[in-house]
């Protein structure tokens, strides 16, 4: 609460606990966080991803792509180790803190045109785009022209 009253937008990841309901833990259960859930790449909700439920009924947020995402890893890493092919230094990863960069990316850019806004207003703005929320993937993708 204390960096969303000073204008920070926190992101955090579901988690990789699904596809059970409920599985949503901290920091992903925070109120006032932006909280992704993972989708695949022709936007279907990835059966790992964490999802809200009876407990946690307001969450996810919003969902990014979180399946089979390129990415860099540290030499000797156990990412590097388990996943990568030997001496590359990149491997697909997937999981909701794969699709977590993407919506902070997205807010860095949205704070950038518009230092004022906030995630409530995030919120009300996926809100007003017409996808009711679940508990899977939130509103959905945010697309730039939402907030255009």
């Amino acid at each position: 609460a204390t960096l969303v009253s000073r204008g920070i937008i926190v992101v955090v990841a579901a988690g990789n606990s699904g596809p059970e309901e409920d599985s949503i833990g901290c920091p992903g259960c925070a109120p006032d966080s932006l909280t992704v859930a993972a989708v695949d790449r022709h936007g279907e909700p990835a059966a790992f991803s964490s999802r809200g439920g009876a407990e946690f009924p307001l969450k996810p947020d919003v969902a990014a792509p979180g399946v089979d995402i390129y990415s860099g890893t540290a030499r000797g890493s156990v990412i590097d180790i388990q996943e990568a092919p030997a001496g590359v230094g990149f491997a697909a990863i997937s999981g909701t803190s794969m699709a977590t960069p993407h919506v902070g990316g997205f807010c860095a850019m949205l704070k950038h045109k518009d230092p004022a806004i906030t995630t409530a207003r995030i919120k009300q703005t996926m809100a007003g785009r017409g996808h009711a929320k679940d508990f899977i993937t939130g509103w959905g993708v945010p697309k730039w022209s939402y907030f255009a």
